[in-house]
């Protein structure tokens, strides 16, 4: 009997175990699983959902309290089998659940227990219970309840900060939905500059916002803000034209720094003097002739004789006033466009002629004749270096005088009438009606003449200056000064500053002198040099010592483009603007294959337009203007020929007056910390001097 009684206590502890061992865990994943259905987000429900399943015990709640590492803290109270949801932000959060009191803990799955048995402590979401016995009843109990969170809704805005060249960190910030919190108070710093604002954009032109406001996000997602920085008040100390130190003049180096016997060539700013007068270029890669001016980028070309500075366009600076553009951005855009035609008028266009090569163009008064077959064996002409005009009857006649003529074939007299008898009659005779004159300017094979055709003039000459009188503006001249009017840069939208005033009226000289000179590299067809333009002397032809000879003078006041020195210069510029030119670049340091190693180079590929006209062609593609292009694949330049009628990118150059002045104090130059030009203008901010 004894036996049987102790067989049966056996048998009760052995059920006991198999309860708490077996039947109860699947009991509490059959519960826990409840509690899940219970924890589900609801559409537009955010935060985290705290969800209560009490099972045999007395209380009719359970009390949690939740915490995270922003300092977030809350009790919270759940009803049996309910759920609460609270509103968050994006942190590390720990939840505690608080035992009963009298109880005895008996297991937990997952998480810990606090050191004094009053609570159990998880920090990351999921199905938890708790078992505990009652001291009194000695009975077991649970607790279950479900904590989850809602991932891609609990922060509402995930801020990141950059320092838009300034130095520092700062962690990203988040911000729940619909709850006001401050920005983390700015933490970057930079050189020469003062925390201005926050901007959703690196440009600043987006939305700003102060140091640490107070936001109110009510739909999610991820937000950049960029520093904006403004400079120091800083005291205008130096004048532009002193920033460097000078060096000789050498154009048979190459501008490079790599190479220990070029290191001077990349070095900034060297003098360089004619006809008595020095100014001061730079040359090569230097990085330290940024400079801010009228709210754009621009580089430092040269000091001019008056004693002024010629800049160079190149992009607009960003939020935080550095000068980054690279590639086509450092060429303006104007009407939506970024590439231009020199002139408008087409290369299949019957009328073109040299006139589409100026910066303002002149009479039409002769365009170029293609070909003209003729019998190289039987057509004989008579060529002349002389002609006689008569106004009345509009005939020219040809001056057979001896010496003054010869007469021939084209197929063995071409070649001497293309080097000095130029003139002829289309149809062989000694005199003819203007539109059947011609004037020989390339000599080419033996049936084939390539004249110009006279319109109403004397001779040849006569036609020459007729079309670089300055009569209408080029497309260029259109586009540059047509992009500082919208650029408002001559002030003349009420109340807003002249920059114009700022300028001097500085020549931009569109060089049409012919040149005379044998062409050097040119082959063996070379006559009609007449057909080619000053440029190919100075920069296209090396000197017997192997070396560039440019010019920064502009020898006919004709072609010596300015807006109200007629002393000097023409008068004729709408604005104190132009462009570079073709002897500047070379002097610059643009020379073939060194395109990188040159401050022009912007990165990327492009071409863009210079004020020298190159060539009236003697083919059939008509006028040319020189330009830059490089190819960033290779990164090689070249100066070169563009027809007019091609689209090629314009970097318009002003000049600042002597009295100039720019802002140092940490400004060094470089496109991260350009100068910046100040000015003496009534009530301006600075006091210059």
């Amino acid at each position: 009997m004894r036996r049987n009684k102790r067989d049966f206590g056996r048998l009760i502890l052995i059920a006991i175990f198999l309860f708490v061992a077996v039947l109860l865990p699947n009991l509490i994943n059959a519960i826990s699983r409840a509690a899940g259905t219970l924890g589900t987000f609801a559409a537009g429900e955010t935060g985290i959902k705290l969800c209560a399943v009490i099972n045999n015990g007395l209380e009719s709640s359970l009390r949690f309290n939740v915490t995270n590492n922003q300092g977030f803290q809350a009790d919270v109270v759940v009803d049996h089998n309910t759920c609460k949801n609270i509103e968050t932000v994006a942190a590390t959060y720990t939840i505690r659940q608080y035992l009963p009191q009298e109880y005895t803990l008996t297991s937990v799955t997952g998480g810990t227990v606090s050191a004094d048995n009053t609570a159990f402590i998880t920090t990351t979401s999921g199905q938890y219970s708790v078992i505990y016995t009652n001291d009194f009843e000695q009975k077991p109990y649970l607790h279950n309840f479900g904590y989850t969170t809602s991932k891609t809704n609990a922060s509402a805005v995930e801020v990141t900060f950059d320092a838009n060249g300034g130095t520092g960190t700062m962690s990203a910030q988040s911000f729940g939905l619909n709850v006001q919190q401050a920005l983390t108070a700015n933490a970057f710093s930079r050189a020469g500059y003062d925390f201005d604002s926050w901007n959703t954009k690196a440009d600043g032109t987006g939305e700003s916002y102060a140091n640490q406001q107070q936001l109110t996000f009510a739909t999610g997602g991820e937000l950049t803000l960029y520093v904006k920085w403004a400079p120091t008040n800083r005291v205008a100390d130096i004048p532009i034209r002193e920033i460097s130190t000078s060096y000789n003049v050498d154009f048979t180096r190459k501008a490079v720094i790599s190479d220990d016997s070029y290191t001077e060539n990349g070095n900034g700013v060297r003098d360089y003097t004619e006809n008595g007068e020095t100014i001061r270029y730079y040359r090569g890669e230097v990085s330290n002739n940024n400079i801010i001016w009228a709210n754009k980028c621009w580089k430092m070309l040269r000091t001019t004789y008056t004693g002024g500075t010629k800049l160079i366009y190149n992009g607009l600076p960003n939020a935080s006033e550095q000068c980054l553009s690279t590639g086509t951005d450092v060429q303006i855009t104007y009407n939506n466009e970024n590439t231009f035609k020199f002139n408008t008028y087409s290369i299949a266009d019957t009328n073109i002629s040299p006139a589409d090569e100026g910066y303002m163009n002149g009479y039409r008064n002769y365009t170029r004749v293609e070909h003209l077959n003729v019998d190289s064996e039987n057509d004989v002409f008579i060529f002349s270096n002389k002609v006689s005009y008569d106004e009345q009857t509009y005939t020219y006649t040809l001056d057979t005088s001896s010496g003054q003529s010869i007469s021939g074939t084209w197929g063995t007299k071409r070649e001497q009438a293309a080097s000095r008898y130029h003139y002829f009659c289309e149809n062989g005779a000694t005199s003819c009606e203007y539109y059947q004159l011609g004037y020989i300017h390339y000599f080419g094979d033996t049936n084939t003449i390539h004249y110009i055709s006279i319109k109403s003039f004397s001779d040849y000459e006569d036609a020459k200056t007729g079309i670089k009188e300055n009569r209408e503006n080029s497309n260029a001249k259109k586009v540059i000064e047509g992009w500082f009017e919208a650029e408002n840069l001559d002030g003349h939208i009420a109340d807003t500053k002249n920059y114009e005033d700022e300028l001097e009226d500085a020549i931009f000289c569109n060089d049409r002198g012919n040149y005379s000179g044998a062409l050097k590299g040119e082959n063996s067809n070379g006559y009609g040099v007449l057909n080619y333009y000053n440029v190919v002397g100075r920069i296209f032809t090396k000197n017997a010592s192997n070396n560039y000879e440019p010019s920064l003078d502009c020898a006919d006041q004709n072609d010596a483009f300015t807006k109200e020195d007629i002393v000097n210069g023409n008068g004729a510029l709408g604005h104190k603007i132009g462009l570079v030119t073709a002897d500047e670049l070379r002097m610059a340091g643009i020379v073939e294959d060194t395109t990188a190693n040159n401050y022009l180079y912007a990165n990327q590929q492009q071409q863009w337009w210079t004020m020298t006209p190159y060539r009236f062609y003697s083919s059939d593609q008509g006028a040319s203007v020189v330009g830059w292009g490089n190819d960033d694949a290779s990164q090689s330049s070249n100066l070169d020929s563009f027809l007019v009628s091609d689209s090629r990118g314009f970097r318009p150059v002003v000049s600042l007056k002597s009295t100039a002045t720019i802002l140092m104090n940490g400004a060094d130059g470089t496109a991260t910390n350009p100068y910046i030009v100040e000015w003496f203008a009534k009530n301006h901010k600075h006091k210059l001097y």
